[in-house]
């Protein structure tokens, strides 16, 4: 029989125990919070909800981790919740270096982006036209979520609801915007 030792270096042991208990530090908290808190790696696995969360849906813990979340919507709802998930792309604050790539700068390409899911845009029932203006982070903010918000009453309950609608959006720009760069920005 042949012994072997191992050597664990002291350090990698208090990191680890020391993550350790952050993790359960922060379960505790958000299992204590009255809202619903999930996380989501940067790949788009979900890989923590708290206890509001099993307790709303009913659905039993570790059920809904990863892409099993899915099931969790309507399939016809699935595109429009893919929608808000852009427009929170527009409402956190980025860097350079942390702005994805192809998220639009502009007012018309906002409002496209988080039109895309609807078929009225393709159909040219969904008209945009006017002024297209930049808009940086703290205009997207309130700019994206009103859209969003605009666009599921109008497919609820306004001219999105039947086939026969129609929504034009006319943009105008009145000059009491910010200027950068010699160009009106929304801000």
């Amino acid at each position: 029989m042949t012994d072997t030792a191992l050597s664990v270096d002291p350090g990698l042991v208090d990191a680890r125990n020391a993550l350790r208990d952050h993790d359960v530090s922060f379960r505790a908290m958000a299992d204590a919070l009255p809202q619903m808190v999930w996380s989501t790696l940067p790949d788009g696995f979900h890989d923590y909800y708290n206890l509001r969360w099993y307790e709303f849906t009913g659905v039993s813990a570790g059920s809904t981790d990863g892409e099993a979340w899915n099931g969790m919507s309507h399939p016809d709802d699935q595109e429009r919740i893919a929608a808000l998930g852009w427009a929170h792309e527009f409402v956190r604050p980025h860097s350079d270096e942390s702005r994805p790539d192809g998220l639009p700068e502009s007012l018309h390409g906002i409002i496209r982006q988080i039109l895309a899911p609807y078929p009225a845009l393709t159909y040219s029932k969904i008209v945009i036209s006017g002024d297209d203006l930049k808009v940086d982070d703290r205009g997207a903010t309130p700019l994206a979520l009103v859209i969003h918000e605009l666009a599921t009453n109008a497919a609820k309950y306004g001219a999105l609801s039947v086939s026969e609608g129609e929504v034009a959006i006319r943009t105008t720009a009145d000059g009491g915007g910010q200027k950068q760069d010699g160009d009106a920005l929304i801000a």
